[in-house]
């Protein structure tokens, strides 16, 4: 199975946004992802990939391409960098102001 196939597979079993749809809309939009880490331990992370909200001396230099099962992130309560595994995820809404 390949991996788009997955992701979608994983996003309507979750109905949560396919990882390629995540991706795009963290870019306009902040998030809250309740996700379970490799621990086992839960977390919600509020998180974007808007460049407008990441320090400029913290935005990417260049467009990395994505890991195949990860997703990187802006954490905007700790104001750093952070990733969560898309397959790991609980579920995924939109915050409404930030």
């Amino acid at each position: 199975m390949d991996l788009q196939t997955l992701s979608s597979n994983i996003a309507k079993m979750k109905n949560i946004p396919t990882k390629e749809d995540l991706e795009k809309q963290l870019k306009t939009d902040v998030f809250q992802v309740h996700f379970k880490k490799l621990d086992g331990d839960e977390r919600i992370m509020t998180c974007t990939t808007r460049t407008d909200l990441i320090p400029k001396d913290k935005r990417p230099k260049t467009e990395n391409k994505s890991h195949d099962t990860a997703v990187t992130v802006w954490d905007v309560n700790a104001n750093d960098w952070r990733s969560f595994r898309y397959d790991r995820v609980v579920s995924v809404s939109i915050m409404k102001t930030i």
